[in-house]
């Protein structure tokens, strides 16, 4: 009830406003709440709750100003938008789960591929963010991976399979 009905936003639902990285965390965090608790409302089989959770959220907070996906300090704004992630997936919200997911798997691999070229081209800086930023980064795909594996295992890749007919390889020894 408190969360549903007597929280207000303020302005952050409106498109267009800059949030500085204090704030940003603020919000972030709400939307996790919102989304832990939605999650919470539809495992004890009340869904349609959930999904007005997910919806005050929505409305609350726009996606334009705080984004799913984000880079900061200890990548906290993926680790509480995968929280919100699950919530979108148990309230039935499939279509926002997707956006949801999709932005923090971009922003996660794009991370993991700077951290990559810096190991890569410039090993002294990357030596400083070894610990813990790479490793945070790596076990977060591993935990998105994870979800994905629950709610959405269409988007897991598929392995072909060998079919029924002989492979042939020839060798051309000339």
């Amino acid at each position: 009830d408190n969360m549903l009905n007597k929280f207000e936003f303020g302005g952050a639902g409106k498109k267009g406003i800059y949030f500085d990285e204090e704030n940003r965390r603020h919000l972030i965090r709400l939307r996790s709440l919102y989304g832990e608790a939605a999650g919470n409302m539809a495992d004890i089989g009340k869904k349609e709750e959930a999904q007005k959770l997910i919806e005050k959220c929505e409305a609350g907070i726009s996606p334009e100003n705080i984004p799913y996906g984000m880079v900061s300090r200890f990548n906290s704004h993926n680790q509480f938008s995968l929280v919100y992630l699950e919530g979108c997936y148990k309230a039935g919200k499939k279509d926002l789960a997707e956006k949801v997911r999709l932005a923090v798997r971009k922003d996660l691999e794009d991370q993991q591929r700077y951290y990559n070229s810096l190991k890569e081209n410039y090993p002294d800086y990357y030596s400083g963010l070894e610990r813990p930023e790479v490793q945070i980064n790596d076990r977060m795909l591993v935990v998105l991976a994870a979800i994905e594996q629950k709610y959405a295992p269409q988007t897991q890749a598929t392995v072909p399979k060998e079919g029924p007919s002989t492979i042939i390889n020839t060798i051309n020894e000339a």
